[in-house]
């Protein structure tokens, strides 16, 4: 289980494992990263621990 943080301007996003706090740039992201201000994403249901996928 991870925690997303996102900036949807800059189009970049960074997962932190939730139990070690280990943290990992998705995709391209590192690139991005420098002009981000992200925020922690969240699910309607009041969630903030996703699994998470990238597909090409």
């Amino acid at each position: 289980m991870f925690f997303v943080l996102v900036d949807d301007v800059e189009g970049a996003a960074e997962r932190v494992c939730a139990g070690c706090g280990g943290r990992a740039f998705i995709a391209d992201s590192a690139e991005f990263w420098e002009d981000a201000d992200p925020g922690e994403a969240g699910c309607p249901c009041g969630s903030e621990e996703f699994e998470t996928a990238v597909a090409f």
